[in-house]
């Protein structure tokens, strides 16, 4: 090496300790890259004082869920519950507990003849406080999510700073309260007139507030003497209409009887009624024309009826069987036609923020509006000139996705546990336990006792397992304001 080439060579490797060098003529280039330009980038997400997973208002529910859950199954075991005097099975007071809490209806015991009027009081308690307590959660934790500019990250996730937030919410649970009873309580006085003149004045008087509470709430408990629900009572007009009125009036929730008494014409209406009214609307008659369809010349409940008797008997099991289990026939003696439609009807169920469970029709319909305009090709999914946000047709996708998982798990797990139950059988049984529809062929009672653990699981996710998902899908879609990069996946 040449002097020159020497001094050029440590004068570069000054240079470039100091940060200076420039490159000379002659000089050669070479770039490597950098380990630290082809990192990957770590981001740091501050969560601040947060409230801690375990105390977040969604597991909240559940804890106060799981408490009452043990004071009033344990509760049910007492004799004086018992009609015969003797201390209930706690599986039995346990399953009835949580039927009766979420609203399911399945029932083991026969809630007219095996329980006493003080059982028969417990469980119409438990179906109020299920009813109103589930509708007023859902209500409230929406409207806490719509005032999330006024959440302080510095307060606790329950907390909305302005207090006066704390009273319009409290005004909106008493005003939800007293719509809720008003109706029990007009349902009350027209199916006393119908019961004043065939029991006595006390009875008359318990089986209205019992048929009332239960028809509001989606619950489909009898006390009538009657082992098949409804069924002497497929020719009653009266009794049939004001319990199907009853039960729109729970299923399709406050908000949308609100806005339909607020609004009046239908083109003003908010997104979220017109999709549960359409919705509503084609489920029910979807269910009513197969019913009738399918079970016209069904001899076994259908004989002595009239077109016009048996089209009202469809109607009221479309309304009835979808959310609240109430029926004029029996299932075992229905054709399998009709049970795969009304498979699907119970998955459904009734509206979100309403005493109904399932899927909801919301959810379907986001999937539907969305799956429509993805076909299309569109990069935006909306109807009625209003835009539905893709972070909420991916939730309503992941909550269907939730709910067949959950019904292929339990239906195999119930062909496992009970093999000697026919397939659609234990099909119909996970869908109405997990669209806590109350629906039932005959089979709830003789399960085993890992089928009723099985099926009381499907209540207890189709009540709470969704709505504490869907809680959490919209805590999610308010906290992340980062996302991955994107990268393409075959499809097909």
């Amino acid at each position: 090496m040449r002097p020159n080439d020497k001094e050029s060579t440590d004068s570069k490797e000054n240079d470039l300790q100091s940060g200076y060098w420039e490159s000379r003529p002659g000089d050669k280039v070479i770039r490597h890259p950098r380990e630290r330009q082809i990192s990957p980038i770590q981001i740091t997400i501050e969560s601040g004082k947060s409230t801690p997973f375990l105390l977040q208002y969604p597991l909240l529910v559940a804890y106060c869920f799981i408490v009452v859950i043990v004071i009033c199954s344990t509760l049910m075991t007492l004799p004086m519950m018992n009609s015969t005097g003797n201390t209930t099975p706690y599986i039995d007071a346990f399953f009835t507990t949580i039927s009766a809490l979420t609203v399911t209806g399945l029932t083991i015991n026969n809630s007219a003849v095996d329980w006493t009027a003080a059982g028969q009081s417990v469980i119409l308690c438990m179906i109020f406080v299920g009813g109103l307590a589930y509708m007023l959660t859902v209500i409230l934790w929406v409207i806490m999510i719509r005032n999330r500019s006024q959440i302080s990250n510095k307060q606790s996730s329950l907390g909305i700073v302005n207090p006066s937030h704390w009273k319009n919410l409290a005004r909106l649970a008493v005003k939800i309260g007293i719509f809720a009873i008003g109706i029990q309580v007009i349902g009350l006085v027209l199916l006393l007139i119908k019961f004043w003149f065939v029991f006595s004045p006390g009875e008359a008087i318990f089986q209205a507030i019992f048929q009332s509470i239960s028809s509001f709430n989606n619950a489909g408990f009898v006390i009538l003497n009657e082992t098949q629900s409804l069924a002497s009572y497929k020719a009653d007009d009266f009794l049939l209409g004001v319990t199907a009125l009853l039960i729109l009036s729970g299923s399709i929730s406050y908000w949308v009887i609100f806005d339909i008494l607020r609004r009046k014409r239908f083109l003003t209406l908010t997104l979220n009624t017109k999709l549960v009214l359409i919705g509503s609307g084609a489920l029910i008659l979807l269910g009513a024309f197969a019913f009738l369809t399918f079970e016209y010349n069904n001899p076994v409940f259908f004989d002595q009826l009239t077109f016009w008797g048996k089209l009202k008997a469809s109607l009221f099991e479309s309304i009835s069987g979808r959310t609240a289990g109430f029926t004029v026939v029996d299932y075992r003696e229905t054709s399998n036609h009709t049970n795969f439609v009304f498979v699907f009807l119970m998955l459904i169920g009734g509206a979100s923020a309403s005493v109904a469970g399932g899927l909801k029709i919301n959810t379907l319909m986001i999937v539907i509006v969305g799956s429509f305009f993805i076909l299309k090709g569109g990069r935006r999914a909306g109807v009625f000139g209003r835009q539905i946000s893709y972070r909420q047709v991916n939730g309503a996708i992941i909550l269907v996705l939730m709910v067949l998982g959950t019904i292929f798990f339990t239906t195999f797990m119930l062909m496992l546990t009970d093999p000697r139950f026919l397939f659609k059988d234990l099909l119909f049984e996970s869908a109405s336990a997990l669209g806590t529809a109350g629906l039932s062929t005959g089979i709830t009672s003789e399960l085993s006792v890992s089928g009723k653990i099985i099926i009381v699981f499907d209540m207890l996710f189709g009540r709470l397992g969704l709505l504490l998902m869907a809680m959490f899908l919209m805590k999610r879609e308010e906290t992340n304001n980062y996302r991955y990069a994107e990268e393409r996946i075959i499809l097909g």
